[in-house]
């Protein structure tokens, strides 16, 4: 695991640390709720890599596993988007335009 990836998993633990204390949840509680181990929202919180899985558990039982999928959608992806309106058919080119203005 490079230096990046390190300081990536320590920022998402430390939000999830962060959201479990904002809802008064103790690790054990979280765990509960995900029904997951302890060790996972430890090692979570820690930076430590756990199953994907596992994130998507404990983010479920934050309420946040919607933000972790909008984080990723194409509308949230510039260079995707980009990508996607100069490589498909011109059908799809011109939902995808159509989508990105409103109209349909």
């Amino acid at each position: 695991m490079n230096q990046r990836q390190e300081r990536h998993l320590l920022t998402l633990g430390e939000n999830i640390k962060m959201a479990r204390k904002l809802r008064q949840l103790t690790q054990s509680e979280l765990a509960s709720r995900a029904n997951k181990g302890r060790q996972v929202v430890f090692n979570l919180e820690k930076g430590i890599p756990v199953k994907t899985d596992s994130l998507l558990d404990i983010l479920w039982a934050l309420g946040l596993e919607q933000s972790l999928i909008n984080s990723i959608s194409l509308e949230n992806d510039p260079v995707g988007l980009t990508l996607a309106k100069t490589r498909q058919p011109k059908s799809i080119k011109n939902k995808l335009i159509k989508d990105e203005t409103g109209e349909f």
